[in-house]
């Protein structure tokens, strides 16, 4: 859900996560993003089977990344996110899919339900997310015995330098919103403590293919620009 950038001579604005995300929703998924492209492939080829499985994405956004998952053989979609904008954009993209979204308040309310999925995805939203012990403890109650806990973010070598979600408005004024910066260890601690394993960590640095989907991430490719991580119950 970002673009990397640092801060520059443009007029700045720092809102909260719903408030920011409502404005961005109009040019998420067209405005060229490095980090979003990078996360696009990195999941199309950490996940290469997901035929048949049930899918839960906290912090939906768009509905991209359930878009793609259905159209490669997932059996079910659900998504929560707490931006009625991004929400809105998700529902057209998913129509004719079986998807359910649902817009939540915060975290907790993201968990109500009452079905267990054979994975969960955070995908650029936990940076967002100030409390992810109280992540994995949900998250943990409601995938599945021997399910998957897939979680993509700004790799900590660029949160590190202060680069955060952010785009610009209509107006030119960067906006972005609060973040919280965590290293690799302290994920896979987090997740630990709710009795999840890791399955898998992965560091990603733009190759050409994803320079040819996006060649603004070509400023990155000597950098490490995402980190996923894939947990399992």
């Amino acid at each position: 859900m970002k673009q990397p950038s640092k801060t520059s001579a443009v007029s700045q604005k720092i809102l909260d996560s719903r408030s920011a995300y409502d404005q961005w929703a109009q040019s998420y998924d067209t405005h060229p993003n490095p980090t979003v492209a990078m996360a696009r492939i990195a999941l199309a080829r950490d996940l290469q089977h997901v035929e048949g499985l049930s899918v839960f994405e906290f912090g939906c956004g768009t509905g991209e990344n359930p878009y793609n998952l259905g159209c490669r053989g997932a059996a079910s979609l659900v998504g929560a996110d707490v931006s009625a904008g991004m929400l809105g954009r998700a529902r057209g993209k998913l129509d004719g899919m079986d998807a359910h979204l649902h817009h939540i308040n915060d975290m907790e309310t993201s968990f109500l339900m009452n079905e267990t999925f054979d994975l969960i995805m955070a995908i650029l939203v936990l940076e967002h997310v100030e409390n992810i012990d109280r992540f994995f403890q949900l998250a943990s109650h409601r995938v599945a015995e021997g399910g998957l806990i897939y979680v993509s973010e700004l790799h900590p070598v660029q949160s590190s330098m202060g680069i955060r979600a952010h785009f610009q408005d209509e107006e030119g004024i960067e906006i972005s919103t609060h973040s919280f910066h965590r290293t690799e260890n302290e994920f896979i601690a987090s997740a630990e403590r709710s009795g999840l394993r890791p399955d898998f960590i992965r560091s990603w640095t733009p190759d050409e293919e994803v320079i040819a989907a996006e060649p603004k991430t070509l400023k990155y490719k000597d950098q490490q620009l995402l980190l996923t991580m894939c947990f399992v119950k």
